[in-house]
């Protein structure tokens, strides 16, 4: 064998492995991004959940409002048929829609709170990096809402029943 066949030969093996390096590197790139896609599918999975119990929890709230609305509903229909009976009590009715202002003005900044919210869940599709904190801040701040809004929801329906017992007294 010649000086020059086996400077190839040996010049091809080189190659050789060359290529198998660059065909190993590939695959570990490839099993990288394969453990990457695998972290992506648990973190969309579970901003689904957490957005799963956003929804329950909107639907609670819409929930409890429908009856507050249905409550509503009841003490304006006795009101239309007692007109003649409340002439003497305008000043109670006065502290009533006092209350009432009151109320409006917490339904103001409850939306408020939900249009802004609107606006931060708009940006969630182009941000992946970085969700998984912004939503443990967002469990927070929800819980304190969510107590927030109980306690809200407990003093409505407190007012709501002295309200109807005021009626049912009348």
């Amino acid at each position: 064998m010649s000086q020059e066949q086996f400077a190839t030969r040996s010049e091809f093996g080189e190659l050789v492995d060359l290529i198998q390096d660059g065909f190993s590197s590939l695959s570990r790139r490839l099993d990288n991004m394969d453990r990457r896609l695998d972290n992506m599918g648990r973190r969309l999975n579970n901003m689904d959940r957490r957005l799963d119990n956003m929804d329950r929890r909107l639907d609670d709230m819409d929930s409890r409002l429908d009856g507050m609305d249905r409550r509503f509903d009841g003490i304006d229909s006795r009101l239309d048929g007692m007109d003649k009976r409340f002439d003497g009590i305008d000043s109670r009715l006065d502290g009533i829609d006092s209350r009432l202002d009151g109320m409006d003005k917490r339904f103001d900044g409850i939306d408020s709170r939900l249009d802004s919210m609107d606006k931060r869940f708009d940006g969630i599709d182009s941000r992946l990096d970085g969700m998984d904190k912004r939503f443990d801040d967002m469990d927070e701040y929800h819980g304190t809402r969510d107590e927030e809004f109980r306690l809200k929801f407990v003093s409505i329906e407190t007012m709501l029943e002295q309200v109807w017992n005021k009626l049912e007294d009348a």
